[in-house]
This record gives C-alpha cells, structure tokens and sequence, in this order.
C-alpha cells in the first residue's frame, strides 16, 4: 500500500536557559501542520526532467536522515541553491486556482478505476508527479529558534523549498525524515513551503 503524503509537523527548537545541573536546556514546540495545504497535478511548463530524483540526488542527500549512509560521512551540499529557477516553488507564484486540502492526502486514490491497471495498486493511476504549497506566518519573536519540517511519510522522492530556497527531501515513501528550514524562514512575515512528489510508474507499491 502506498503511504500518502501525511502529518507534518512544524517544530521550533530554542536553546536557552539553563537547568539546575548548568547545562544548557532545549526547549521544543512541535505544531501540527497539515491544515491549509494547496495541491497541483503535474510539474510546471518547460521543466522537463530538470526535478527527477537523479538531478536532485546530489543536494538531497546531504540533508538525509542519520540512519541513510551511516556508516561513511554525509556528501557536501553543492554550489548554488537546486531549482531556483522553478515557479512552483517561488513565493511570488500564483497558486490561487490550486485545490485547497488537508493532510493526509493521497492523490492516486482519487483517480478513476481502470480495470486494465495491476490489482494490487487498486486499479488506480497512483503515479505521477504532485506539489503542494502552504502559506503560513512566522511572529518575530521566533528569530533564533531552530525550526524543521518533520514529514511522517511521503509517497515518493520527496523534494521541499522554502521561500524558494531548496532544503532538501527523502527519496522513500515509507519512512518518516525531517528538514532544517532555519536559514530561510522569514520570522515576522509570510512563508512558503512547497513540495514536489514523485510516483515513477515503476516503482513499488
């Protein structure tokens, strides 16, 4: 069964004060985030295969969970921000006609049943590339918090912008994995998050 893209959570982590041993204590707030998304079908006009998991690989993986690779340290991240230039992922992009929903979403569960389609994907057409987008305010009061985007699962090589800065992703779909949207976050203003998912026709279900 396929896992649908579902419970986000925004979590904001301040390192301050200090606990009767002296050592410093952390404190964190995890704020469920699923609420108010915008879902689009399809990547936008011209991009080609410019946003395949292949391209992305070499900036997805430096952000990837500990447990990926663990036993030899994390590539660098290279040059230059990945997908800068991609309208969906920009702040300024006019996503008023995209569907509003809520999460958990699953979009293949929506398509028609074909009957010529494989039983064991239900006879839906489950693949195909996806984004959402969510616009939400940040308060000034949280300049110097640490704030990541803790994703349960989504279906599948997941890549995530903020502010049309890309922060990075998680090729499998079974799995949760989290994002550091820190550097780019605008506190006392508007943001912007989008998500890119891909379901290759070929792959596992």
């Amino acid at each position: 069964m396929r896992k649908p893209l579902a419970a986000l959570l925004l979590a904001l982590s301040l390192l301050g004060g200090w606990a009767q041993s002296g050592q410093a204590a952390s404190v964190r707030e995890r704020i469920l985030f699923d609420d108010g998304w915008l879902f689009a079908k399809g990547d936008p006009a011209g991009a080609g295969d410019r946003l395949s998991y292949r391209e992305a690989r070499p900036w997805v993986l430096p952000t990837a969970n500990d447990f990926l690779d663990a036993d030899r340290p994390k590539p660098a991240r290279p040059a230059g921000s990945f997908g800068e230039d991609v309208a969906y992922a920009q702040t300024g992009f006019g996503d008023g006609a995209w569907r509003r929903l809520d999460l958990p979403h699953d979009w293949g569960i929506e398509g028609p049943f074909q009957q010529a389609l494989p039983g064991e994907t239900g006879k839906r057409p489950w693949w195909g590339v996806a984004w959402y987008r969510k616009h939400f305010m940040l308060p000034a009061s949280d300049r110097g918090h640490r704030l990541h985007l803790e994703v349960d699962g989504a279906m599948s090589y997941a890549e995530v912008w903020i502010n049309g800065h890309f922060v990075g992703g998680w090729p499998y779909g079974y799995a949760s994995w989290e994002v550091d949207l820190t550097s780019y976050v605008n506190c006392g203003g508007e943001n912007v998050i989008a998500v890119r998912l891909d379901n290759p026709p070929d792959s596992s279900r």
